[in-house]
């Protein structure tokens, strides 16, 4: 199985993130998600958004999503994944058709398997960001429905099911 998480909250510095999350417990986090959906590195590709950081504490603005989307595409287009799961309401906003996404609330996108506006169709799960997990511990079980919902989507399409 080949999946997409997208995450426009890892962060690759050493320092704090202005969350406050140390980066080790976003990888331990992000491990054990992985771990939890029984797949195996090479299966995952972990991307973020946006290829440049915002100001620190700052969501990326249009302009920055505007100009790292083609890289991101061409990153889709050349892994053709089965499955991306969107970590968080900018990353569904910039893969989801527009008509999905306009004036929806991140609770609004959860929850559903969506196609995306990619090319490929590449179909797309919605959850929380890594971020909002390493916060708060009650959004763990929803998420680990959303991700389940991926990964039966994942097997559904499996040749032979």
């Amino acid at each position: 199985m080949s999946c997409w998480i997208l995450s426009k909250h890892l962060e690759r510095s050493r320092e704090k993130p202005a969350a406050g999350i140390p980066p080790a417990e976003a990888a331990s986090m992000w491990e054990a998600i992985c771990q939890a959906m029984s797949l195996a590195p090479a299966d995952v590709y972990l991307t973020s958004l946006t290829k440049c950081r915002a100001a620190p504490g700052m969501a990326p603005t249009s302009a920055d999503v505007a100009q790292c989307l083609p890289y991101l595409h061409a990153q889709l287009a050349w892994l053709q994944p089965q499955m991306i799961v969107a970590m968080g309401l900018p990353v569904a906003q910039a893969l989801l058709p527009v008509q999905r996404t306009q004036g929806r609330a991140l609770g609004q996108l959860r929850g559903q398997v969506h196609p995306s506006g990619l090319p490929a169709a590449t179909p797309v799960v919605v959850t929380y960001p890594l971020s909002a997990l390493l916060r708060s511990s009650q959004e763990k079980p929803k998420t680990w429905a959303y991700l389940c919902l991926a990964m039966a989507e994942v097997d559904a399409r499996a040749p032979g099911s």
